[in-house]
């Protein structure tokens, strides 16, 4: 047992049930679990994003639950996929996601929504989901003609058409309590249909990334497209729940907890014409999604060893190996390490807000900050080494982002040298990270491959280097006075500039 506690490191565990779905009984139509109330909602549909990850390197092989079994909420335990959410709801039977305090992250984001372009993040490539394809510009990029996809129908049965995508943009930009209204309407000069599966967007001035913009490139967007022929029919949208959704997603709403611990999702019969039937052609094999939030890190261990939930988050190196020792079927992406992919959009990093003044919107001081982090402590402490290190101000370094862009800059990042203010330089790529951190694995006893293109592979082409001498240099550029208190480097910031 390792002795520190990486709480920052988020990985997916997933537990994985049997492939094969039964079909038959659905569950109560109201269900009550102890103290818990559940609601049920006519409608029933929803489902998985259309998001793509790299492939997991190995399944476990579980032993499907008795036919018999049913979970709390009363479906069959073996065809319900039991889903982690990291915290409840404050505000349950709320699926409007244009209104103020929606939890996207329970169920809506991942199985409901409707989104104009998705991506596949590991090779950076995005593709339409309601859009048929990406945007036609023309020369000066202020007119986009937009595709949409045709099958695809809302969970009653009416089309998604090219009028639900015009309403939606423009119920955003006429309605100031959206949140995105000020930004929509600084883009967008108008948003006209062309026909039912064309849509023109103009926008104000050139705007070569709509897609990028106004599609998923990490998690979810902004702009969700809703049903016209339910949202034009509410007076106030911005006050409107929406607790018995219609959606173009392959699940729907079931059933949900009062007190916002739980959602409960079911397979839409016609599933074939929702995003993900369209897109894929694919059937999400649970026929019930069950959302739940599980409380301490105890009981959440526990509910994972005693198969009492299948997808948990966050989940520590010193978890995983509790559970693992209990559990042959838990798993990872991988058996051994790094466990994770390191292609996980949302990776973590430091940034500052420039905005803010000084000092912060000083580079020495940028500079300084940077090079006065220890980043293989660093790496080892919080992570353990898992993670795929950049020299970039990005929120990630994916597979794609290291092939398009990173690599190619090692020339430059080699020669790149900073000046310290007083006749001296200093060149802070450091690219001897990825061999360190392995050696430092290897010596805890982690079986870590020797060939370079792997090691690049996994812990990325290097990170600025540790150099306190030159962060101090740089702190004394950037008008930063230097004292020592018990011992201790202090800056005294009100002499910042």
């Amino acid at each position: 047992m390792k002795k520190v506690m990486h709480r920052l490191l988020a990985y997916a565990v997933v537990f994985v049930l049997m492939v094969t779905m039964l079909t038959g009984c659905k569950g109560p139509k109201n269900t009550t679990t102890g103290t818990e109330t559940a609601q049920t909602t006519e409608k029933a549909e929803a489902v998985t994003d259309t998001e793509t990850g790299a492939e997991t390197e190995t399944k476990a092989e579980a032993e499907p639950a008795p036919s018999g079994e049913t979970t709390e909420v009363g479906t069959p335990r073996n065809e319900t996929l039991i889903v982690e959410c990291q915290s409840p709801t404050d505000t349950p039977g709320q699926f409007n996601s244009y209104m103020q305090g929606t939890t996207m992250g329970f169920g809506i984001h991942q199985l409901m929504s409707a989104m104009m372009w998705e991506i596949d993040t590991v090779k950076g490539e995005q593709f339409g989901e309601v859009a048929d394809g990406m945007p036609e510009s023309n020369a000066d990029f202020t007119e986009h003609t937009v595709k949409i996809r045709q099958g695809i129908k809302w969970s009653d049965g009416e089309d998604l058409t090219a009028g639900d995508v015009v309403f939606t943009v423009n119920m955003i930009m006429t309605n100031p309590g959206i949140t995105q209204n000020a930004y929509y309407n600084q883009v967008f000069k108008s948003v006209e249909k062309v026909d039912d599966y064309t849509v023109k967007f103009v926008t104000k001035e050139s705007f070569p990334r709509l897609a990028q913009r106004f599609g998923v490139t990490i998690w979810g967007n902004d702009l969700r497209i809703v049903p016209e022929h339910i949202y034009s029919k509410q007076a106030d949208v911005t006050q409107f729940k929406d607790s018995a959704p219609v959606v173009a997603g392959p699940y729907t709403v079931k059933a949900y907890d009062e007190l916002g611990k739980w959602v409960l999702y079911e397979r839409r019969e016609d599933w074939k014409n929702s995003t993900i039937g369209v897109v894929t052609g694919k059937e999400p094999k649970a026929k019930y999604v069950w959302f739940r939030n599980l409380g301490d890190d105890t009981t959440r261990q526990m509910s994972l060893i005693n198969n009492e939930v299948d997808i948990l988050c966050e989940v520590t190196p010193e978890m995983l190996e509790v559970m693992t020792a209990q559990n042959p079927n838990i798993a990872c992406w991988y058996k051994g390490f790094p466990y994770a992919t390191s292609d996980d959009p949302c990776s973590k990093g430091l940034a500052f807000s420039m905005g803010k003044g000084a000092p912060f919107d000083n580079k020495d001081f940028r500079w300084g900050i940077a090079l006065a982090m220890n980043f293989d402590e660093i790496s080892q402490n919080i992570f353990n080494g898992v993670g795929r290190a950049s020299p970039f101000p990005m929120l990630t370094n994916t597979s794609a982002c290291q092939e398009l862009y990173v690599k190619p800059l090692l020339p430059w990042l080699k020669d790149f040298s900073l000046d310290l203010g007083d006749g001296t330089t200093v060149k802070p790529f450091d690219d001897g990270y990825a061999e360190r951190i392995a050696g430092v694995l290897r010596d805890k006893g982690y079986d870590i491959p020797t060939d370079h293109d792997a090691l690049i592979d996994m812990f990325g082409v290097g990170c600025w280097k540790y150099d306190p001498a030159a962060a101090e240099k740089l702190f004394i550029k950037a008008g930063l006075e230097k004292k020592m208190t018990a011992g201790i480097l202090m800056v005294n910031l009100s002499h910042s500039t």
